[in-house]
């Protein structure tokens, strides 16, 4: 039960992170698109004509940002610290592979937690159940008294009757 209680997040977190690559990657049957990591990206850079000298401008800059032209926001059901990271960047990958395992440590740690909160829950649960037993018990000895004392009376009453 124990390996089931970890696997599962595992798969989740494959799963999603399967169906993140896919989205970035335009889905099945998409048409190949130009790399949209800036590393990859290729510029021309064929030799330009050597310009005569009255020809050449004064050198000049430009500054520019590089950016993704999409991006996904990934969110994972459970928190923990990556323990493995089974692919790599670039590396293609299926729906339903293992990306990432995390680390148990953190989950052990919230699964004892739980079992230490039922347990308290459970010996309330037997407090509780005793107090009850207790109020009945008491409740009957009452009842028994009450019962002797109209027994009383009615015994008393009788006694007046007779005299």
């Amino acid at each position: 039960m124990k390996s089931l209680r970890i696997l599962v997040p595992v798969v989740l977190l494959g799963a999603g992170l399967a169906v993140g690559v896919i989205w970035w990657t335009g889905g099945p049957g998409a048409p190949p698109a130009a790399s949209t990591r800036p590393a990859d990206a290729v510029a021309d850079v064929s030799p330009a004509p050597e310009p005569s000298r009255a020809a050449v401008a004064p050198p000049s800059t430009a500054e520019a940002e590089v950016a993704p032209r999409r991006t996904a926001e990934l969110a994972f059901p459970v928190a923990g610290t990556v323990a493995a990271r089974t692919v790599e960047v670039g590396d293609d990958v299926a729906a339903g592979d293992v990306l990432a395992r995390l680390d148990a440590a953190t989950q052990r740690a919230r699964v004892a937690e739980a079992a230490a909160a039922v347990s308290a829950a459970d010996a309330q649960v037997a407090a509780a159940r005793e107090g009850v037993r207790a109020a009945e018990r008491q409740r009957a000895v009452q009842a028994a008294a009450v019962n002797v004392a109209r027994a009383a009376r009615e015994a008393a009453d009788a006694g007046a009757r007779l005299a």
